[in-house]
């Protein structure tokens, strides 16, 4: 499992078992931006 994706607090970041793609759901995002560090592939930004 990635890290922002473990990390994340309100499961807004999910990881789709068949594709492997990191999903985000911006509904459930409360800007917590804990994801960004933990990004590996530093691809994370939060834009509101």
């Amino acid at each position: 499992m990635r890290a922002c994706v473990t990390i994340c607090p309100t499961d807004a970041l999910t990881r789709d078992p068949e594709t492997r793609e990191v999903k985000f759901d911006k509904n459930a995002c409360i800007g917590c931006e804990l994801c960004i560090p933990a990004c590996p592939m530093q691809a994370m930004e939060v834009h509101f």
